[in-house]
C-alpha cells in the first residue's frame, strides 16, 4: 500500500516540532526575595516573587512547554542552553504551580521557589553559597520554558537578584 502525504499537514507538522511561532522577549522584575518556610539548617531555599508584564503561565500553556524555571549560573554568566544543561553551581527554581500568575496593576506576580545546586543538584553548603556570591552585587538570572521534541528552548531577558537580600537571609 502507498502512503500519500498531504502537504498541508506536512507543513503543518514542521512548524509545529520546529517551533516557528518566536516567544517575544518578557523583562522580569524581582520583587521580592525571602527565605522559604521549607528551608533546613545549612540548605537555604529562597522564595522569590517576580513580575513582569506578560503571563507566564499562559504563555507557558499556549506553547505547549514542559517545564518553566529560573536558572542563575554561579560561576559564570553563560546562559547557553549548553550551560543551562551541564551547569556547574546555579541557584535553580521552579514555579508554585501550574495557575500560579496573578494580575496586579497591570502586572502579572509569579512566586518561585528557588535553591543553590551543583551540577549534579546536590544542595551547596552555606559556607560555598557564601563564597561564591561574597563580591557580587547581583546574581543574573533567565526564566527557561523547556520543550519536548524539537523545539528550541525559551530565555527571557536577564534579571537580577540581589545579593544583599540573599545574605541576610543566609546569615540569620
Amino acid at each position: 500500500m502507498r502512503m500519500i502525504l498531504n502537504p498541508a499537514c506536512f507543513i503543518f507538522f514542521l512548524a509545529y516540532i520546529s517551533g516557528c511561532k518566536d516567544i517575544p522577549p518578557i523583562a522580569l522584575r524581582t520583587d521580592k526575595v525571602e527565605g522559604s518556610k521549607y528551608s533546613s539548617q545549612g540548605r537555604p531555599i529562597l522564595d522569590v516573587t517576580l513580575s513582569s508584564e506578560e503571563d507566564l503561565v499562559k504563555i507557558y500553556k499556549e506553547e505547549k512547554g514542559s517545564n518553566i524555571y529560573i536558572f542563575c549560573p554561579l560561576q559564570t554568566s553563560d546562559f547557553s542552553i549548553e550551560n543551562i544543561s551541564a551547569g556547574e553551581d546555579q541557584l535553580y527554581g521552579y514555579n508554585h504551580g501550574p495557575d500560579s500568575s496573578v494580575r496586579l496593576n497591570n502586572r502579572y506576580i509569579n512566586k518561585f521557589t528557588l535553591r543553590f545546586i551543583d551540577k549534579d543538584f546536590n544542595w551547596l553548603d552555606i559556607n560555598k553559597i557564601q563564597e561564591l556570591i561574597k563580591n557580587r552585587k547581583c546574581i543574573d538570572c533567565k526564566l527557561v520554558i523547556a520543550f519536548f521534541l524539537f523545539k528550541k528552548n525559551f530565555l527571557s531577558n536577564t534579571f537580577c537578584i540581589p545579593v544583599d537580600s540573599i545574605t541576610k537571609y543566609i546569615n540569620h
